[in-house]
């Protein structure tokens, strides 16, 4: 379905009209505990008068329910495998593989500086100094005898790449996650990546009918979440409870102003632009020197790809969530006939920085932005192996000729059925099956229509 060409925005309001806000908690609709392994989707209403702000966020406790201390796979949103936004069974976003999104999106935006807030409120890292928060996080690695690690020693070589007496470690080159020990349980709050939730447009909540909107939330498996050791032993797995969505409520009380609102909705709808996230799986064969996988997406305005290449039976148990370079040495996107970038992207082991300029570009970090942040370094873009650290690496291109504009659409339209495909070369044969992921970012409009459905442009 085509963007409309009608304006988006509440055209004619004032830029600041007389007003109050108040702090709003959503809780799930469907029970208080959760897991894994059983009642693993949480279902949360959205629904009250005034406009929803994008200051708002998640908030939940995550229980240890192992005998033995383990960690986050990255930081909170480990524990979200995919988030899917409804009004009135109409899908408006479903983004699958949510925590690779997030973390890639935390490493690729955040700063050291910003790790600090994330401490203590996502579980990123801990017990750092704020100069080494974005390579403090050590995992064991090829331990010199059997078993795992005790916790005593993980706290102790955590800054260091050392051996203890009978453990190998290694630091970590990216921010990862929070230590926990035998059934404690943690409080964190998290951002949400929705395009919807996120629009710098108020959402005007009174205005959209029947349950409101409802966020699902489903767990990702233990495997992937949690680990302790070197591998996974099958007997570390996590609960969460204390679920709330917690957002702002702004409710005008300039009646005029309302009235105003109300009127152009009734009339045409309210339209709100913003940009969403949407997810594709493909797979590459073992023994592969080179290969080309199609990438089923159709937008009207496509403002990037991402690609992340993952083990499909990762030997540690920290690469479930994590991307890798495994030997890709070089990739480029096709649409329809087109060639992006009209050459083959390098990505070898003394040629990486084209690759990770590009990306940068994408998440809006790009290498003339001064402001940009970043805690990807070139140890862990480069980063070839599963078994020594985590890695950081993605294939991705920016088609936008308006970075992240916020009124303008900026992106090629594919809306046609242009075939999309990515094609790879690996320096050496690929040892085993690898997973792909595709993220494309695109700019969506969502009309909130006079009967209270949303109908979904893109």
């Amino acid at each position: 379905m085509s963007i409309p060409h009608a304006a988006y925005k509440y055209e004619s309001i004032p830029n600041a009209i007389k007003s109050s806000s108040r702090t709003s908690r959503f809780v799930p609709v469907n029970g208080s505990d959760f897991t894994s392994n059983s009642n693993n989707v949480i279902r949360l209403e959205i629904k009250s008068d005034g406009y929803l702000t994008n200051e708002s966020y998640l908030k939940f406790a995550i229980q240890n329910n192992s005998s033995s201390p383990v960690f986050l796979d990255g930081y909170a949103s480990a524990i979200i495998n995919r988030i899917r936004l409804l009004c009135n069974g109409t899908v408006l976003s479903d983004i699958q593989a949510y925590n690779v999104l997030a973390n890639m999106c935390v490493n690729s935006q955040s700063s050291s500086e910003y790790l600090r807030f994330l401490q203590s409120t996502a579980g990123a890292s801990s017990s750092a100094t704020p100069e080494t928060l974005a390579s403090t996080y050590v995992v064991p690695t090829a331990p010199a005898t059997a078993g795992a690690p005790t916790a005593g020693e993980i706290n102790t070589h955590r800054t260091a790449n050392v051996a203890s007496a009978s453990h190998a470690f290694n630091v970590l080159d990216r921010a990862v996650g929070d230590l926990y020990f035998t059934e404690s349980k943690k409080y964190y709050s998290i951002p949400l990546i929705s395009g919807f939730l996120n629009s710098s447009r108020f959402i005007p909540l009174g205005l959209i009918g029947g349950s409101g909107l409802v966020l699902e939330m489903f767990l990702e498996s233990n495997f992937a979440s949690v680990f302790n050791g070197p591998a996974y032993t099958g007997t570390q797995t996590y609960s969460v409870s204390d679920v709330e969505f917690i957002g702002k409520i702004v409710a005008i009380e300039d009646e005029k102003a309302d009235a105003m609102i109300r009127a152009m909705w009734q009339t045409h709808g309210l339209k709100i632009k913003c940009s969403d996230w949407q997810s594709h799986f493909n797979t590459i064969a073992a023994g592969q020197g080179s290969a080309t996988v199609t990438i089923p997406d159709r937008a009207a305005c496509l403002k990037s790809l991402t690609t992340v290449l993952t083990s499909s039976a990762p030997a540690h148990n920290i690469s479930g969530l994590h991307s890798y370079k495994h030997n890709n040495s070089s990739f480029q996107y096709r649409i329809g006939s087109t060639l992006y970038p009209n050459q083959e992207c390098s990505v070898s082991s003394n040629n990486l920085l084209e690759s990770l300029s590009e990306h940068m570009k994408a998440f809006n970090s790009g290498i003339f932005n001064l402001s940009s942040n970043t805690l990807i370094r070139p140890s862990s873009w480069g980063n070839d192996s599963t078994y020594t650290q985590l890695g950081t690496y993605a294939m991705t291109y920016d088609f936008e000729s308006y970075s992240e504009s916020p009124d303008l659409y900026s992106g090629i339209d594919t809306s046609s059925g242009l075939p999309i495909t990515l094609n790879m070369r690996f320096s050496v044969n690929t040892p085993a099956v690898l997973n792909l992921i595709t993220f494309s970012h695109k700019d969506v409009v969502y009309s909130i229509n006079p009967d209270g459905t949303i109908t979904k442009f893109e």
